[in-house]
């Protein structure tokens, strides 16, 4: 029988680079904290981020908090912070962020796993995803998990020879010992699932 997997298959970047991750986290968190309505919120988003002329843009950074499990949107009501993005922005801890991309973000574990064998450029490891299954019509998802990966340091990256060798942290060590394992090797992502 096949596990379903929920996990969600699109991440994206956030404004100002894998280095400002957490402070834009942080940023969009704190605009949250009155709960305003979801238009009130990107509107918020919007005029925090002048470089953002894009309300689909905004949207989808609003999007990406929640596929983390940091915010809250449902359909009609206040956007507010969920427990993990209370934890989060009360404590600056990246375990959260990196226990949120793991269970939350198909891709990411994987990524991990190839790691655990060794540093290995992004070529290789795009390599190895690909003969485990693990594929996207966008090359730039497996980037995009890279660079979340960085922002929550549990991965570290060295250009070498013009490419980024990527290699394993302690915090990222830790977070693939944690993970549970896959209950089957046959897992399928759910349909219509962003």
């Amino acid at each position: 029988m096949d596990v379903i997997d929920s996990r969600r298959r699109n991440l994206w970047p956030l404004p100002g680079g894998v280095g400002a991750y957490s402070a834009s986290i942080e940023t969009m968190l704190n605009a949250a904290r009155s709960g305003p309505g979801r238009r009130e919120y990107e509107e918020r988003v919007g005029k925090l981020f002048r470089q953002v002329t894009s309300q689909s843009t905004v949207r989808g950074y609003t999007g990406v908090l929640v596929t983390l499990g940091l915010l809250d949107s449902p359909p009609g009501q206040p956007v507010s912070l969920t427990k993990s993005g209370e934890r989060l922005l009360a404590t600056g801890d990246l375990a959260v962020l990196r226990r949120a991309l793991v269970s939350r973000v198909f891709g990411v574990s994987e990524v991990l796993e190839v790691l655990t064998s060794g540093p290995v450029s992004y070529p290789e490891l795009v390599r190895h995803l690909e003969r485990s299954g693990v594929t996207w019509g966008n090359q730039m998802a497996i980037r995009y998990r890279v660079w979340w990966l960085r922002a929550a340091e549990a991965i570290e990256a060295d250009r070498q020879m013009r490419m980024d060798v990527l290699r394993l942290t302690a915090a990222g060590r830790r977070l693939i010992n944690r993970a549970s394992p896959r209950e089957s090797t046959s897992v399928r992502p759910v349909t219509g699932r962003k």
